[in-house]
């Protein structure tokens, strides 16, 4: 039987991590990104480093994309499949992209017992920025984004407190309410520089099905076009109208793409429907392992164990398909969620 030709779209999908940085990695499209998001005006972008040594030994981070505006700096990770690890995971990105402005902190000098000590100077430490934008996983919310920053922990007492807000105790609610706002606003020695610092999750399922316009709502409406990957020019017509997304259509147009970069797309649409497949088989299959467990570990117990095992299962099976493929090591890390150490003994079992 002749083998299926691979088919493919008129726009390669701007989901993928590979197509992402080859758009965003052009300052003029990023920074009408980040004004349309983030309703700013940015007079200057400038890109970072994405690729960072944390350790003595390993790359520990590669950013998506990575830039500085107005005093701030931004991050913006595309996250197209299910991890179950992506709190703790980007706020470990979050995290990273704070220190690394170690490197370029300016120092100051401190006087010691009448010896001066050169010190790092803290305080010109800026607001970092990361923005998640999540292809199909809403987070379980309704709305299109959703902001975490530090505050006081009296502040989430405050809403938690169940007793506080019956209807007879309103006066004593405006009361805290007083307090807190005091507490929020108390800026000593720049307190409520935590409150600047942000992850901002982006659910692009919400806001492509959200009818109320917003200036962003076009990127990730676009976004959602170029995942099918029967999509055509016509698809795109009112995008071509505009020069930032006539820009971001010339980088994905496929027609463009030569032999080797078909292969990839072929390669990368292959791994991403094996691993959707593999999300609804993990919860089918994961429960109904984790059920049987669940008669002599506990039903909750079980369910759990089960997932895991067939995560951990499966993310092998795929870095072997991968290796086959001869992709490179941090592209398997990347989708995968394994370590490099694994992925090598994976790949010397071979």
């Amino acid at each position: 039987m002749k083998k299926k030709k691979f088919e493919y779209g008129y726009l390669a999908p701007l989901n993928y991590d590979r197509y992402f940085k080859k758009v965003f990695k052009d300052t003029k499209i990023s920074k009408q990104f980040l004004e349309d998001f983030l309703d700013i005006k940015i007079d200057e972008i400038e890109l970072l480093d994405r690729k960072n040594l944390i350790t003595d030994d390993s790359k520990s981070v590669k950013f998506d994309f990575r830039c500085k505006i107005e005093n701030k700096h931004i991050v913006i990770e595309m996250q197209q499949w299910y991890k179950p690890d992506i709190i703790q995971r980007f706020l470990l990105y979050h995290s990273l992209n704070i220190s690394l402005q170690l490197e370029d902190l300016p120092t100051k000098n401190i006087k010691i017992k009448n010896k001066y000590k050169e010190i790092k100077d803290y305080r010109r430490l800026e607001p970092t920025i990361t923005l998640i934008w999540l292809v199909d996983d809403t987070l379980g919310m309704s709305d299109n984004y959703t902001n975490y920053s530090m505050y006081p922990q009296v502040i989430a007492d405050f809403i938690r407190n169940s007793e506080l807000w019956e209807t007879e105790k309103f006066e004593k609610i405006k009361e805290k309410r007083t307090e807190l706002i005091s507490i929020l606003n108390n800026n000593t020695k720049e307190l409520d520089f935590l409150q600047t610092n942000k992850l901002t999750f982006m659910f692009q399922k919400n806001i492509v099905k959200n009818s109320k316009f917003e200036k962003y709502k076009r990127w990730f409406e676009f976004a959602e076009k170029t995942k099918n990957f029967s999509n055509t020019a016509n698809d795109f017509i009112d995008y071509d109208k505009d020069i930032i997304f006539s820009e971001m259509i010339k980088r994905l147009t496929t027609k463009f793409f030569d032999d080797e970069q078909i292969k990839n797309l072929k390669d990368t649409k292959e791994i991403w429907d094996g691993l959707k497949r593999w999300e609804e088989g993990v919860y089918k299959y994961g429960l109904i392992d984790g059920l049987k467990k669940g008669r002599e570990k506990g039903r909750e117990e079980g369910r759990e164990e089960g997932k895991e095992e067939g995560r951990n299962e499966e993310k092998e099976n795929n870095a072997i398909k991968m290796l086959k493929r001869n992709l490179e090591l941090n592209l398997i890390q990347d989708i995968t969620g394994l370590s490099i150490k694994q992925i090598k003994k994976i790949k010397n079992q071979l």
